[in-house]
């Protein structure tokens, strides 16, 4: 979320709208979790046949006044990085899987174990059905903490015509 939204002010001022419009995605195409406990955190999964983000699933969740709310910048930079994710997810694979499209922690409850926490629902069901999940990120502080849970790193990129490094990472089921 950094990258989309490069200042403090401004990412405390619109994340809250970015993040409710994210979660409706996880409730319409996938799930959502967040924590009862405040600060918290939240997981937002798509579900296997679902994993792409167009514009039709976009405008559903809410996204059309995006560029109103976060700015066109805002929405240049969102957009290039779902689809370099994109791309590179379907180049990894074409079999069905959970995608965590986000997951974050209040930084003041961070190493804690939430991520853990809020990762299991979605991990015990792909596990039951035997399907992978699969997800990206720019933080590589948190790459041990997806390994610990069983993600392995399938790609490492930089973000065309930035210096945002992101990486790919699945799960098998166990």
């Amino acid at each position: 979320m950094c990258h989309v939204l490069p200042g403090d002010a401004e990412r405390q001022k619109k994340l809250p709208w970015l993040m409710s419009r994210a979660a409706q995605l996880g409730l319409l195409f996938g799930e959502a979790y967040v924590t009862t406990q405040q600060p918290g955190g939240c997981a937002i999964w798509l579900k296997p046949g679902a994993t792409d983000i167009s514009t039709d699933k976009l405008m559903k969740a809410g996204f059309a006044m995006a560029p109103f709310k976060l700015g066109f910048q805002a929405i240049d930079r969102f957009k290039r990085i779902v689809q370099h994710f994109g791309q590179i997810r379907n180049s990894a694979t074409r079999e069905p899987h959970w995608y965590l499209m986000m997951i974050g922690v209040d930084p003041v409850r961070q190493r804690q174990g939430l991520a853990g926490h809020l990762l299991q629902p979605v991990l015990a069901q792909a596990d039951a059905a035997k399907l992978p999940c699969m997800l990206e990120t720019a933080a590589e502080r948190s790459l041990s903490c997806f390994r610990k849970h069983g993600f392995e790193i399938l790609n490492e990129s930089l973000l065309p015509d930035t210096q945002l490094r992101v990486w790919t990472l699945s799960r098998k089921p166990r």
